[in-house]
């Protein structure tokens, strides 16, 4: 019986521990603000390199009922300064982000409905390893 006990407390802690891996490894997820946005996430997409077709990094756009913000997080060279180029539009009104970064560039704007996302990202030695508008045409987000 004791033994059963301990077996259980083990597993259970495995199971708590994981399961705090798992909400830490979504960065959309990691917290309700999404790392420097507001408002609950309303859409993702995900970037792929054009050499090799690796997932290079993942976009989140997020409204907080008001606002629209935008966060492109690296999937590729994280932790390595690399540009990264981030546009949102909505209602006419563009915000941008555009620098070297390790991790993410963040770029809100006012506007809480139909928005466009443009974003671009490069190698160390400023290559394009990918550059997509979302959506592809028109707009998302519409209300």
């Amino acid at each position: 019986m004791r033994r059963l006990r301990r077996t259980a407390a083990i597993a259970a802690t495995a199971v708590l521990s994981a399961a705090g891996l798992v909400a830490y490894a979504d960065p959309a997820a990691a917290d309700g603000y999404g790392y420097g946005c507001a408002g609950r996430l309303v859409h993702s997409f995900s970037h792929y390199d054009t050499r090799d077709g690796e997932l290079a990094a993942r976009s989140y756009v997020y409204w907080d009922g008001k606002d629209s913000c935008a966060r492109l997080v690296k999937v590729k060279d994280r932790g390595a300064p690399t540009t990264l180029h981030l546009d949102i539009c909505a209602d006419g009104e563009c915000g941008n982000d555009w620098d070297q970064y390790r991790y993410q560039a963040v770029a809100a704007v006012n506007g809480d409905h139909c928005v466009s996302v443009e974003v671009a990202g490069f190698t160390a030695a400023e290559q394009e390893i990918y550059h997509d508008r979302l959506p592809g045409t028109g707009f998302a987000h519409c209300d």
